[in-house]
């Protein structure tokens, strides 16, 4: 059963077979609707929240089985293994004073995962300094410049090569917890 539902044609046979039971349902539903047949009512009503529930369930798992652009020859890291790919994603800038400075934000972890999980793993990497996280407004989203920037952020938090760090120890300690960099 698990293979069949990771099947990729899955959620559009559901959405086939959906489709049929809508066009069975709901069809003589209104049918009868407008031609005043014998279904009650209430019984219409009924058929037509279920119908609209099963329709709505399959969208919403068609779009959350949705794999996340992530390229596939890039590195894994930590966070991919514990919140999957493209999750976690960060970005890496000079800040005002010519340090490097890495910008990380999560997308559809939560915010206990992002406070209790990943400003943790963050702060094993020896030698940042990491400033304040902002965690986002619930459904407000983060703009960023990633393919799926229009889900709701649940926290970013930005960081700073210390100078006295050294610089390939600090990119492979952030390459082991957040992946390898992709370019944008």
């Amino acid at each position: 059963m698990k293979k069949l539902i990771e099947y990729k044609a899955f959620t559009w046979v559901v959405a086939l077979a959906i489709g049929a039971l809508m066009g069975f349902l709901v069809g003589p539903l209104l049918t009868s609707w407008t031609h005043h047949a014998a279904l009650p009512f209430a019984w219409q009503c009924a058929l037509g929240i279920i119908a609209a529930g099963i329709t709505g369930g399959v969208i919403e798992a068609a779009l959350s089985r949705r794999p996340v652009a992530v390229a596939s020859d890039r590195k894994p890291g930590l966070v991919d293994k514990v919140f999957g790919p493209g999750r976690v994603v960060y970005t890496v800038t000079p800040d005002k004073d010519g340090r490097i400075q890495i910008n990380v934000t999560s997308f559809g972890i939560g915010e206990k995962n992002f406070r209790e999980k990943l400003l943790p793993m963050l702060n094993q990497i020896e030698k940042m300094e990491w400033g304040n996280p902002v965690i986002s407004v619930q459904g407000a989203p983060v703009q960023a410049l990633i393919s799926h920037s229009s889900l709701a952020a649940d926290g970013t938090v930005s960081g700073i090569i210390l100078p006295e760090a050294s610089l390939a120890r600090a990119v492979e300690q952030i390459e082991e917890r957040l992946g390898s960099a992709e370019p944008l």
